[in-house]
């Protein structure tokens, strides 16, 4: 079972779904791509940071990026400074068709091989995702059915502030008691709602019966 997960930035993710839903048939592109470690150094997630699009040709059923464009690409995150080899993800979209590997689909991952690894995304107009990483180095390992979500970074402080703010504001009063499955009558309460959803007992007896229950722990 695989326990890495990928993330994907809110705007990596938009940035994805409109494309999708902009294409007839198939779109692709290009991401970065930062590694989550433990305090030990272990590689525990990958965040796709930003997702690029490329001149391509793309057809209801295929896309093809121009080698160009790549090329291109790449030239211009080394003259602003970014790290190319940063550039670890593949994405691209089905149309109306589900996620999933097509033989096209394996040989230009198998064409991406690079000294390290490679994050593939198929999605579809439904935000179907599917995510698997290549491991090329020291040979060829895939992982496939990544789990994948999305990255919302929360604020920092917020917890504190929301605790405070309802301190401030919120006075509780609350009848503590047992949950009804965990009281000693647990069955005569599922017995209840089976009569009542079986319909063997009214709307009102079992409202009745509830409340003669909850009499004994209130």
């Amino acid at each position: 079972m695989n326990t890495i997960k990928v993330f994907l930035s809110i705007e990596a993710y938009q940035k994805m779904r409109y494309w999708a839903s902009m294409a007839v048939g198939e779109v692709s592109g290009l991401g970065t791509v930062t590694e989550k470690r433990t305090g030990k150094g272990k590689v525990e997630a990958y965040l796709i940071d930003d997702i690029f699009l490329l001149s391509q040709f793309s057809t209801h059923a295929n896309t093809v990026l121009d080698d160009n464009a790549i090329g291109g690409f790449l030239t211009d995150l080394i003259q602003r400074g970014e790290d190319p080899s940063r550039v670890k993800l593949w994405w691209h979209s089905h149309g109306e068709m589900n996620a999933f590997w097509s033989n096209t689909d394996e040989q230009c991952i198998h064409n991406l091989a690079n000294s390290s690894y490679m994050i593939s995304l198929v999605t579809n107009k439904t935000m179907e995702i599917l995510t698997r990483i290549d491991l090329f180095h020291p040979f060829h390992i895939k992982l496939d059915n990544i789990e994948t979500d999305i990255f919302m970074p929360e604020p920092e402080g917020l917890q504190e502030f929301c605790a405070a703010e309802f301190q401030s504001k919120v006075i509780e009063q609350i009848d503590w008691a047992l949950p009804r499955h965990e009281r000693p009558d647990a069955n005569r309460y599922k017995e209840l709602d089976e009569k009542v959803s079986n319909r063997e007992m009214s709307v009102e007896q079992y409202e009745h019966e509830l409340l003669m229950l909850d009499d004994i722990y209130f």
